[in-house]
């Protein structure tokens, strides 16, 4: 709620203070006085970005002040914190200008940014037929409306916080996914693993693979000579001649009784190393052979270890580290495969939980519209609106935070013209008048809102000016109204009184601003009845008009 509105060289107003109390808060004047000019500055203390003011004649620099009281409100407690602004009872929102169109914010005298006066205006004011960012005039708001007229905030919390935990969840799944696209795939980790353990290399044996390697490369290059050697050793003739030699000596020996001159004894030790050659020979050429079934396994080996050593960028000290390092990476794999499924588990589980409220909410969106249309229309009735046609549209929306509905509030005010949207109605009067039946209908509970309306009697008088004012009035119970008029019915139902004039100092012309006492307020109310010029009739018209106002409240 606002409390206190100070102005300080902006424009016309040299030094301005404005009290506002709970309930109806009315200004008055004539017409460039300068009331516009201080919805303005309240407009500028808040951020809003259509505003246009200027620095007065009085020093270099401008100021707007604001002193708003709060009651408990988690959400924007929560924004102030996060933040690192400390919440209190009452804040302080102060906003400079200077020449150079240069600004400083502060929030309880600590810098702060445009940005977040926006929000605190969001939560603090409703500018009503001034600012088309906020309120009713902005389509985004009426899905909220709608919700909270049909009492449906804490299905529309589950709704949004279900919708928060799924993007948190698609989240981690993408982390995750990205996690395990950096690991290598599963099925590789899987091959490397199987491929080292069938290896089964001991430290000594991977060591010595290269000089083996080179060993028996050297007896496979050796094994044709070999091969040859043998063949001509094993021709035909050669063993069976030094047999047939040696029968024929042993029949001379037997012959002559005598073997001394007989060469017997050298052809046998000859026969036993020709055998001996030959078995030396044979075995050299099997084990060559043998050599080159060892050297095919070990070349498997060697190329297979090599290609793991390149693949994993190890050398040959870390290879038998590899295992180890390739089982974590395995695990670790694995390990995110199992997490991504239990995500994707939760994310079906939570969509299920979405998809039920957002279409209990739906359903209970389209049920109150109609409702809400009905409550509106017979609100429009006493303010010479009774031909307008209200519709709340509800269309199917992709699913987001609110649930999977688009609300918009349509309306023809005139008989045989289409439906348009709130913020395409021409005329101001007829805008601020739909505004406050709408409002009327849709605020249910105290809020700490302010709602400020702008001349929302223009261009009526009488019966619905009185109407008008019965139902500021009654706003005023639920929120803190502040009101600038021109009609005496209206302004006869303040609680507050502010009177806005503008007088010349000298060659200078300023605006100031007085709070009205109760015999200030009917003199005021009787000026507005009659003119400049108050009457004893105008002054008793104006004490009827108040206290058959005050009657009705």
């Amino acid at each position: 709620m606002l409390i206190r509105l100070h102005v300080k060289n902006i424009l016309l107003v040299k030094n301005a203070e404005l009290a506002f109390k709970p309930g109806l808060n009315v200004l008055t004047g004539e017409t460039g006085a300068g009331k516009s000019i201080l919805l303005d500055c309240l407009g500028f203390l808040l951020g809003q970005k259509s505003v246009k003011i200027d620095v007065g004649n009085n020093g270099d620099v401008g100021e707007v002040t604001g002193v708003f009281e709060l009651k408990e409100n988690k959400k924007l407690k929560k924004i102030l914190v996060e933040l690192g602004y400390q919440w209190t009872k009452d804040i302080i929102v102060r906003r400079q200008l200077n020449f150079e169109n240069r600004r400083k914010s502060f929030l309880n005298d600590t810098p702060c940014s445009v940005e977040l006066l926006k929000i605190l205006g969001s939560f603090l004011i409703d500018l009503n037929g001034q600012f088309d960012e906020q309120g009713l005039l902005d389509r985004n708001n009426h899905l909220n409306f709608l919700d909270k007229f049909s009492n449906s905030t804490g299905l529309l919390n589950e709704v949004e916080q279900t919708w928060i935990k799924i993007n948190l969840k698609k989240k981690e799944l993408e982390r995750e996914k990205n996690e395990q696209e950096k690991e290598q795939n599963i099925e590789f980790l899987q091959n490397s693993l199987k491929e080292i353990r069938t290896l089964n290399l001991k430290k000594i044996e991977l060591e010595s693979l290269e000089s083996r390697r080179k060993e028996l490369k050297e007896i496979i290059n050796v094994r044709s000579d070999l091969s040859n050697a043998l063949k001509e050793i094993q021709g035909e003739g050669f063993e069976e001649s030094i047999i047939n030699s040696i029968k024929y000596l042993e029949k001379v020996e037997k012959k002559f009784g005598s073997s001394e001159d007989l060469p017997l004894k050298h052809l046998e030790d000859v026969l036993n190393k020709y055998a001996l050659a030959s078995s030396k020979l044979e075995e050299l050429v099997s084990n060559s052979s043998q050599s080159e079934e060892e050297l095919a396994e070990l070349e498997n080996k060697y190329f297979l270890v090599k290609k793991l050593m390149r693949t994993h960028n190890v050398e040959i000290e870390g290879f038998f580290k590899l295992e180890n390092l390739i089982e974590e990476q395995l695990q670790t794999v694995l390990a995110a495969s199992g997490r991504i499924k239990k995500i994707e588990e939760d994310i079906y589980t939570l969509k299920k939980d979405f998809d039920s409220n957002a279409n209990e909410l739906s359903k209970k969106r389209k049920e109150f519209a109609k409702l809400l249309d009905k409550s509106i229309e017979k609100e429009l009735v006493p303010l010479k609106l009774d031909k307008t046609i209200f519709r709340t549209e509800i269309v199917a929306e992709k699913p987001n935070k609110s649930g999977i509905d688009k609300a918009t509030f349509m309306t023809a005010i005139n008989p045989g013209t289409p439906l348009k949207h709130l913020n395409r109605i021409a005329s101001g009067g007829e805008l601020s008048r739909f505004l406050l039946a709408v409002k009327l209908c849709l605020i249910n509970d105290q809020t700490d809102q302010s709602q400020v309306f702008d001349e929302i009697d223009r261009g009526v008088g009488g019966a619905t000016a009185t109407a008008i004012g019965r139902r500021l009035l009654t706003l005023s119970k639920k929120e803190q109204v502040l009101v600038v008029t021109h009609s005496p019915q209206v302004a006869a139902f303040s609680d507050n009184h502010i009177k806005v004039e503008k007088f010349t100092d000298g060659d200078n012309t300023y605006t100031k601003v007085q709070t009205l006492d109760k015999e200030e307020v009917i003199e005021e109310v009787a000026r507005m009845l009659s003119g400049d010029l108050v009457s004893n009739e105008a002054e008793a018209a104006a004490k009827s008009l108040i206290s058959a106002s005050m009657e009705i409240s």
